[in-house]
C-alpha cells in the first residue's frame, strides 16, 4: 500500500471455506478480512449513506453483507484490493454452531438482504470502476 496509492486495501487469506485463500467476487479479491486506507473507508461510508464518512455500517444492510459490499465498493470507487498472500486470519465460522449467527443468516434471507445484495453485485460489471460515483463520494479518480 505504501508503494502504490492505487491499492485501497489488502485482503488477508482466510480458511473460511477450507484452504487458505483470499475471498474473491467475480475473480477479484475483496476485503472480507484485511486492512484498508482510512480515506477508502470514509469514501465507502459516504456511498452507504453517511455524509461525514464516519459510519462504516450501512443502514441498508442489516448483516454481514455490509462489509462484503464495502469490499466491492472499493473497486467501484477506483481503488484495487491486493491479495495479501501469507497474511492470514483464521475464521472458524463454518466449524461452529452459533445460534446468533444462524439466526442472523435466517433473518437476512427472509428480509431480502441477500436478494438485494445479489441483485446489485452478481453481474461481473457491477465491480467496474464508476468515475461518477468516485467523484461524488471521494473515490480515487483514475
Amino acid at each position: 500500500m505504501l508503494a502504490d496509492p492505487g491499492i485501497g486495501a489488502v485482503a488477508f487469506e482466510t480458511n473460511l471455506r477450507g484452504d487458505w485463500k483470499c475471498e474473491e467476487w467475480h475473480g477479484k479479491p475483496y476485503l472480507n478480512k484485511g486492512v484498508m486506507r482510512r480515506e477508502v473507508l470514509m469514501a465507502v461510508a459516504r456511498t452507504q449513506g453517511d455524509p461525514e464518512g464516519k459510519r462504516f455500517w450501512s443502514p441498508k444492510w442489516h448483516t454481514y453483507a455490509a462489509d462484503t459490499q464495502a469490499g466491492l465498493l472499493i473497486w467501484k470507487l477506483g481503488w484495487t484490493v491486493a491479495h495479501g498472500f501469507g497474511l492470514r486470519v483464521h475464521d472458524n465460522a463454518r466449524n461452529r454452531s452459533d445460534a446468533l449467527r444462524s439466526a442472523n443468516v435466517a433473518r437476512y434471507r427472509v428480509d431480502g438482504t441477500v436478494a438485494l445484495f445479489h441483485e446489485r453485485w452478481d453481474d461481473p460489471h457491477s465491480v467496474d470502476y464508476d468515475p461518477a460515483l468516485a467523484r461524488e463520494f471521494g473515490g480515487r479518480i483514475q
